[in-house]
Parts: C-alpha cells; structure tokens; sequence
C-alpha cells in the first residue's frame, strides 16, 4: 500500500443543505452573478418591463417573483417542505400563461394555470401535464423554464438550474478576522467554507455529506492547533472521513478541488499559522491508503463523529 504524509490528508470539508422536514432560509442562485435571493416582491407597477404590462394586464393578485442582492430581507425567507416552498406572502407558484410561464407568490392555488414549485436536489421544479420543468436563473426577470431532464443532463443548465437554500450570507471581510471566522448558523463550520463547499459540491450529495463532518473537524482543529494532543487524538477520525471523500468523489476532480478547498480554508496569514504548526506534529509520520477506500465511509461512526 502506498504511504503519505497527512498534509495530503489535511483538506477538510463542508456542508450538504439540503432540507429535513421543515426548513426556513434564503433561496439563491449557485451560480448566479453576485450575491442573489429570490425575494417575494415588491415590484411596482410602474417598475415593470414592457412585456410585463402586456402579460399581466388582467393580472390582480400575488406577487412577481425577482431577484434581489442577499440582505437578510423577510421578503427573501422561505419555508420549505414536502408541500412545497411558501413565504409569508403566499406559496411560490409558476402561473402559465399562453407559452410562458412566470414564476410568481400567489395566496391562491385554485387557478387551472398556476403551479406549485418544489425545491428537489437543489432545483426548483414544477409539474404540468405529466411533464415536468425546472426553473433556471439566467434569464431574470422572466427567469427561464426547461424540461427537468434537460437540467439534469445539459452542462450549462446543470449550473443555471441550481440553487442553494438556506445558507448563510457571504461573510465577506468580516469572515477574514480571527481563526474562528463568523459561523452565524452555528453548525461549527465558517459562513464562507459552507458556502464555498455547496458550490463546489453541488452535484454529489453523499460527498456533501462527506464534506460536512470534515469540515467540522478541520475548524476544531484550526482553534486547537497549539493543542498537540487534541491534534493526535482527532487525526485518526479526520483521516478516516478524508479518505472516504477520496471514495465518494472517485469520478471526479479531486486534486484540483483539495486545492481550491485548501486555499478558501487557510485564506489568512493567522489560519496559514495554524496549518503549518497541525502539520509540524506529523513530521515524518506516514499513513497508508486501504485497497477498498468504502472500508473508511462508516457513516454510523466516522463520518458522524
């Protein structure tokens, strides 16, 4: 078996969001420009584009659905569950009319046109005779609509057709300060690393499971790492779950992806510190890789520890 140093092994990862039951939060655009939330209104009237007017010239109730930039707004909280996705202001609906189709809040669903939209691994879908859509970010205001199959399969749609729910805002330079960084959520993962990982992740939702637990690890590690004990205790947990994301994420570029997640993780001079006296410990320690990385995915004790 070949042997390493764990300075390979010391890429720690993030969180999978999707929702349990009842879950409130932002809905926002995994790769949308900038920092963008659904947000339930309200857009005037007078506001409206041209071809707006025309649509909804008899149109009197619920809310257009926009975009908006992330500013922890009411309007841009939604509730999601196995009934769908509701805000205060109504359920979120797609309202059908002639070839288009608009997503919109409406606190009414005994039109014949309007729809429910679901939020179902990471896409916003919704159901009209027998077919089913999914609902993409890139041509807002309308927004766009394709078959859900073509979501799942087109590259560039894989991307504009997803979207992250529930995370917490970009931290920008407030998160560069200390070691602990800002975790508004409370989960034990930065704001900035949680984000980051759902992104990158986006795709592999057993590897974001992964990714959460090792990301937990890695910030315990990074507040204790004048503790050299605490660092040798934890190693073998970490090393497990490390090597059970090599297993869950096999198809796929994980080289470059330990890099970028490297990089975001030890992004200041103080977390660099932090990095260099963990592996210190290790020196010249080597560990060797099973045959059979699924060995490590014990999701009942490593990956839960």
């Amino acid at each position: 078996m070949p042997a390493f140093p764990p300075l390979f092994l010391l890429l720690f990862l993030s969180i999978s969001n999707g929702a349990s039951g009842s879950v409130s939060g932002p809905i926002e655009p995994a790769y949308g420009d900038g920092n963008q939330c659904l947000q339930a209104g309200v857009i005037h009237r007078s506001q409206w584009p041209s071809q707006f007017k025309r649509l909804f010239a008899h149109f009197q109730r619920g809310r257009l659905l926009h975009l908006a930039r992330c500013d922890q707004s009411t309007q841009q909280q939604w509730q999601v569950d196995e009934k769908g996705i509701t805000h205060t202001a109504g359920r979120l609906m797609v309202k059908g009319i002639g070839r288009r189709f608009i997503p919109q809040i409406s606190r009414t669903s005994r039109s014949k046109s309007l729809y429910p939209v679901f939020l179902e691994q990471g896409h916003l879908v919704f159901e009209r005779k027998n077919q089913r859509y999914c609902i993409t970010s890139n041509a807002a205001p309308f927004f766009d609509i394709h078959p859900l199959e073509q979501c799942l399969e087109d590259e560039s749609l894989k991307q504009s057709s997803r979207w992250l729910f529930a995370l917490p805002p970009d931290p920008g330079d407030a998160g560069l300060v200390g070691l602990t960084g800002i975790d508004s959520n409370r989960d034990g993962i930065r704001d900035d690393v949680e984000r980051f990982i759902e992104k990158e992740l986006a795709d592999s939702g057993q590897a974001r499971e992964v990714a959460r637990k090792l990301a937990v690890i890695e910030q315990k590690m990074i507040t204790n790492s004048n503790d050299k004990e605490f660092i040798l205790n934890i190693e073998p947990t970490q090393t497990a779950n490390f090597l059970c994301l090599m297993h869950t994420m096999e198809n796929q570029d994980i080289s470059g992806y330990r890099t970028k997640k490297k990089a975001q993780t030890f992004n200041t001079i103080e977390r660099l510190k932090a990095w260099n006296k963990i592996n210190s410990y290790f020196s010249g320690m080597t560990f060797s890789i099973p045959d059979d990385l699924s060995t490590q995915c014990d999701f009942d004790n490593h990956v839960n520890n």
